[in-house]
């Protein structure tokens, strides 16, 4: 017998700065980017070559250009996301459902996912932090020092 592990999603209300928040829908909007920007390169490639896309080619082709709000792996996870969807129609278009179209409509804003290995979450003082690029980092005595995002949250218990 195969156990199936189950994650339950929560949302947690959360207390931060103005600033804190202007930061994370700035997140969503470079998110949105870096999506609309695998659906240029997508439709590039396949124009120009008759390819699909692949991981390697979106990160190369996304490397860099991003870079000053959005971590890393947040535009890994994003291009991940989309090759997901990609995959998917793939799928659906095999077993004969040709109504399934890619990845098409240009968004203004998508979520930002973090990796659970980027989250650290501290239970006895209610507080998660997140990373930020180098770009938010701070220079104290000629020493970066990192400036992450602290999120507060309400709920005693957290799972």
């Amino acid at each position: 017998m195969i156990k199936i592990k189950q994650y339950k999603s929560i949302v947690l209300p959360i207390k931060t700065s103005k600033e804190n928040i202007d930061y994370l829908f700035k997140c969503n909007k470079e998110t949105a980017k870096v999506w609309n920007e695998c659906i240029r390169l997508h439709k590039k490639l396949w124009t120009e070559k008759q390819e699909y896309v692949d991981r390697k080619y979106l990160q190369d082709h996304i490397k860099g250009s991003f870079s000053n709000i959005l971590a890393a792996k947040c535009m890994q996870i994003t291009i991940k996301k989309y090759l997901q969807a990609v995959k998917a129609v793939q799928q659906a278009r095999k077993i004969g459902r040709t109504d399934e179209k890619y990845p098409w409509r240009q968004k203004k804003n998508y979520n930002t996912t973090w990796d659970n290995t980027q989250l650290k979450i501290d239970y006895d003082k209610n507080i998660i932090r997140t990373p930020r690029p180098k770009y938010f980092n701070v220079v104290i005595d000629g020493k970066r020092k990192l400036n992450p995002l602290f999120l507060k949250f309400r709920t005693k218990l957290p799972p």
